[in-house]
């Protein structure tokens, strides 16, 4: 069992447990001098050993002796998908001869937008009430759900599985939120 938040990815008889926290993220990005989704296309060996070294430093791991290259790239790739929010199949293994693009659902790496590190912070600390030190440990899993239970309380329903607004919901909000006029 791993900590919420935390990436398995099944290679072959083994699992490698990651956690794509934003402080490991930010210290991919500035050490490669990139951001994510150029890292995501280039995916060179230095990346490679850069992002499981942060991946499982965060996760409080050991390192991956005796995985095969495909094995690694794939846990890279899963890392940096999960870490700016999207989601693999889970369960999924993979043979050697089996290309991370072929069993992952995410869209190709050229439709990533790279993480707005302000804006991500912003919401953890203000919105959200979090301390810097929680900011740099939570993921984006854990920032996205916060969101959701807080826009739920709210009233609002959460964006991936509510319906759009109606004219009456607008009304209620209104009702609830009346704008208010400054005496300028």
């Amino acid at each position: 069992m791993h900590a919420f938040g935390e990436l398995s990815v099944k290679l072959h008889a083994r699992t490698l447990t990651l956690r794509p926290s934003f402080a490991a993220l930010y210290a991919i990005e500035c050490t490669a001098g990139m951001p994510l989704p150029a890292l995501l296309e280039t995916l060179d060996t230095p990346a490679i050993r850069l992002i499981i070294s942060e991946g499982l430093k965060a996760a409080g791991g050991k390192k991956p002796y005796g995985l095969r290259w495909p094995s690694l790239h794939f846990a890279a790739r899963t890392f940096l998908l999960h870490g700016m929010g999207y989601v693999q199949e889970p369960g999924v293994e993979i043979a050697a001869e089996t290309t991370p693009e072929t069993v992952l659902t995410a869209k190709p790496s050229s439709g990533f937008t790279p993480l707005d590190w302000h804006a991500l912070y912003q919401t953890a600390t203000v919105t959200l009430s979090r301390s810097a030190d929680e900011f740099w440990r939570m993921t984006m899993t854990e920032l996205m759900l916060q969101c959701a239970a807080i826009a739920e309380a709210q009233g609002f329903a959460p964006a991936s599985g509510g319906a759009p607004a109606t004219k009456r919901d607008l009304a209620d909000m209104q009702k609830r939120f009346p704008d208010v006029k400054s005496a300028a």
